[in-house]
């Protein structure tokens, strides 16, 4: 052994495993190791997934198990990506294996599979009386096929009592257990090419040569195409050739040709080159404003900005003067974009100044696109990295510069597993190496604009639309005044039909997808509900069915009520369905689209629809969310919001922040060309403060009157918020487990001097959607104005409360920062 050659491996599993384990390195694997091996490792009866963390010459604990494998000749981070990680699992309370299984592309980690199998004395026991009826479910099951997956019982049985079945089961002896390697569903991708042998080429005599010739016609034919091309894939192969394996067989066979593997990279951005055009001629505020980032560029020095500009203001081209200093510093971006229909538009505007040096992370790529992209960019084949909130997590060998476009936006905030907020991780990243942090919105959040105005970060203004443009004008549409259950008012109809004469494009913003929000019999008040989740279902007309939204039960829309059963049903409300439906029936002649989740389900389905609207194959868009923030569509010259008061409702102190953000927003996708634009906003609150503050777009006036009510509130940017949700399959036990968190939780605040006056414990109570997919959902929320106190107060939840509370079925999830509260 050489001297100070590591023994011991600190891991970090991707299994919930809080703590890193310790793990013998084998001397044939010492040299192979490093901080961010991949490592197969055994844990308990499985074999899982590692990561080295740490590398050490001995341990305190006993018995030891040794690594298995090492599964790559490379780490899979480097060192400066562990510290990202470390400050991650310990900021949001989680453990160090599952932020790095979330960093790292999907398909790579190994899994253990569990096969179960009933035995002979179990096909005997099918008659037994002592059987328990659940149990002689089981081996029932099992007895129609030869091995059932541990999970697809799971799921049959539930995971809690397949469990203890098996348990029970297996020690009586009528079943078996038995577990299997799977392999990793992502590899990378190889082709087959072939390539003359130019040796044996040249040892062939004349008359070899001539018996070829008049033998084998084809595979003399092949062979001087072969020696022409070079090196040949099958696929062009098969393009010239056809199916021509047996004459390949016959000349590998021969020795005349070589035939070996290459990796190639599954490029999502393949056949879409664009011309390098000259960059347009900067405003006086863009270049105002790129004085003051260009020379932090320069130094390498952490700085965050903030630049707010209105819609339309050229935020897009300061990004790309940033990142084009950045590159001539030898040092890479990362450019957050928070929804994926955004991913295709900047792609296209970076490509163009930037050609092949980009990348793109987002769950929109398959497996395989996402595995070789991130290959990629570990690998420096790529400066540019663009993407939703996981590109935070990009590999950049050296990075210089982050920038998160529509900061404000709660896609950027993750709401399963862990519970990160990639803009929030942009600054912690952007400081441990050095690098400019640039947040652009035009409607910033509260937090973010507090911190700029006290100086935490830069402050930069873009005032002015580009080319002198102005702000559309905007009207407020009392549908007060208008008949019950109407749609479009009178004013929107005749502007639609105004913009349609004079070929100019429109769209229509309602955020709420489907034909309509619920149905009912109105004789005796029944309401169609999912059973899985305290939420109406919504109809679709489209698939002829009732839908639940948050876990997609659906189930046939009846025409007579279930329950009185002598009465129709009623559909009540509307949404984009109905909205669609409605526009074509007053304008059958016009050209209308559609943008919702159920209209961009399938892949590339989005550009396509965006597509047509920009080439003006459709004159009239309808759309969600999806198509507030960040589209540049020229031809739009109106917008009309369809129900502008949906979000104020929400039981959530943001509802008046998000109302104003989203309004402002969808207001700013019209007059974004030479003819000015105006937004017709429909509503029965008219005079609701977000509401009326958005027909100015006076993101400052918003500011100071909210801003007060949460200061006078103490909601941030005055104190910072966790979030304990605690869900559970009964409705008794998870009402008990939030009880028994709660009395804890208080105990501890009273207990301990340094919580007392600090931290403030809001519940347990009943989440605000206290059912969702199968879930009894209850939460309670811990405010505090230090957030150093908080952070000790939540790990003290975490680490000490949590194990002490045992109820089955009941799990509690930790959310710091929440953003949603619903």
């Amino acid at each position: 052994m050489q001297k100070n050659e590591p023994l011991i491996a600190e891991a970090a599993l991707t299994v919930p495993v809080k703590r890193n384990l310790h793990y013998q390195i084998p001397s044939p694997l010492r040299k192979n190791i490093e901080v961010g091996s991949r490592l197969l490792v055994p844990l308990g009866k499985r074999r899982v997934t590692a990561y080295v963390v740490a590398l050490k010459s001995s341990s305190d604990i006993k018995n030891i198990k040794p690594i298995e494998e090492v599964l790559d000749p490379f780490p899979s981070f480097s060192l400066s990506d562990l510290n990202f990680f470390k400050w991650a699992a310990s900021y949001y309370c989680c453990s160090l294996g599952e932020v790095i299984k979330n960093a790292l592309p999907p398909g790579i980690n190994a899994k253990t599979d569990r096969s179960v199998a009933i035995t002979s004395n179990g096909q005997k026991s099918l008659t037994d009386k002592n059987l328990s009826p659940r149990e002689r479910m089981v081996l029932l099951t099992l007895a129609k096929k030869r091995a059932v997956r541990f999970q697809s019982l799971a799921v049959i049985f539930k995971p809690k009592k397949i469990s203890s079945l098996t348990s029970s089961l297996l020690r009586k002896e009528y079943i078996t257990i038995t577990q299997r390697q799977s392999s990793q569903t992502v590899n990378p991708l190889k082709e087959k090419v072939f390539q003359v042998n130019e040796k044996e080429l040249s040892n062939l005599s004349l008359s070899e040569w001539k018996r070829m010739i008049k033998k084998a016609p084809r595979q003399f034919s092949m062979l001087k195409w072969l020696l022409h091309e070079g090196k040949t894939t099958q696929k062009q192969i098969t393009s010239r050739w056809g199916r021509g394996g047996y004459s390949l067989n016959a000349l590998e066979k021969k020795g005349l040709i070589i035939v070996f593997f290459r990796e190639i990279y599954r490029d999502p951005l393949i056949d879409k080159n664009f011309a390098l055009p000259s960059p347009p001629q900067l405003t006086r505020e863009q270049a105002e404003v790129l004085k003051k980032i260009v020379p932090k560029i320069k130094k390498g020095e952490y700085t965050p900005f903030l630049l707010h500009g209105v819609t339309g203001s050229g935020k897009t081209e300061v990004y790309l003067e940033a990142v084009e200093a950045t590159l001539k510093t030898g040092r890479g971006a990362i450019v957050l974009v928070p929804e994926i229909s955004l991913t295709p538009q900047f792609i296209a505007s970076f490509q163009k100044r930037f050609n092949n040096r980009i990348a793109q992370i987002h769950s929109g790529l398959s497996k395989g696109e996402r595995f070789d992209e991130w290959r990629r960019i570990r690998t420096g084949g790529v400066q540019i990295v663009i993407g939703a909130r996981s590109a935070i997590f990009a590999p950049l060998p050296s990075l210089g510069i982050i920038i998160v476009d529509e900061e404000h936006d709660s896609a950027y905030k993750q709401d399963k597993k862990i519970c990160y907020n990639a803009r929030d991780l942009a600054l912690v990243k952007g400081k441990m190496n050095n690098a400019v942090v640039i947040l652009g919105s035009a409607t910033p959040m509260m937090e973010t604009y507090y911190n700029a105005l006290i100086g935490k970060f830069n402050h930069l203004h873009l005032s002015q639309r580009v080319n002198n443009r102005s702000l559309p004008r905007v009207e407020v549409l009392d549908m007060r005044n208008e008949k019950a259950n109407t749609i479009l008012s009178l004013r929107l109809k005749n502007a639609i039909r105004e913009k349609w004469e004079r070929r100019e494009q429109t769209l229509l913003f309602l955020n709420r997808r489907g034909f309509a929000p619920f149905v009912l019999c109105r004789k005796c008040g029944y309401t169609f509900r999912c059973p899985n989740c305290n939420v109406s279902l919504v109809y679709h007309q489209n698939k002829g069915g009732l839908l639940c939204h948050y876990c997609n039960y659906s189930t046939p829309a009846p025409d007579i009520c279930p329950v009185c059963k002598r009465h129709k049903v009623e559909i009540i409300g509307f949404g984009t369905e109905k909205l669609e439906s409605e526009i074509k029936k007053l304008f059958p002649d016009l050209k209308v689209g559609r943008l919702d989740r159920d209209t961009v389900s399938k892949k590339n389905s989005l550009q396509k629809i965006l597509g047509q609207f920009r080439r003006g194959e459709t004159e009239l868009l309808i759309g969600t969310q999806m198509m507030a923030i960040g589209h540049d569509l020229p031809r739009v010259t109106l917008v009309g919001i369809i129900a502008a008061d949906i979000s104020l409702n929400f039981p959530d102190f943001r509802a008046g922040e998000r109302t104003f953000q989203m309004l402002t927003q969808v207001a700013g996708r019209s007059g974004r060309g030479e003819i000015p634009g105006e937004v017709l906003i429909q509503t029965y609150n008219p005079n609701h403060p977000s509401i009326k503050m958005a027909i100015t777009q006076n993101f400052l006036s918003f500011y100071k009157q909210e801003i007060s009510h949460r200061k006078e509130l103490t909601y941030p940017p005055f104190s910072r918020l966790t979030n304990f949700l605690i869900t559970g399959n009964n409705q008794f036990q998870t009402r008990q487990y939030a009880a028994t968190l709660g009395r804890l939780s208080a105990e501890l605040q009273q207990n301990e001097a340094v919580f007392k006056n600090t931290i403030e414990i809001l519940g347990p109570a009943p989440a605000p959607w206290e059912k969702l997919k199968g879930k009894y959902r209850w939460q309670m929320l811990i405010k505090g104005c230090d957030h150093k106190v908080l952070h000790l107060f939540t790990e003290k939840i975490m680490d000490d409360i949590k194990p002490q509370i045992n109820i089955s079925g009941v799990t509690l999830r930790l959310d710091v920062d929440p953003l949603n509260l619903l």
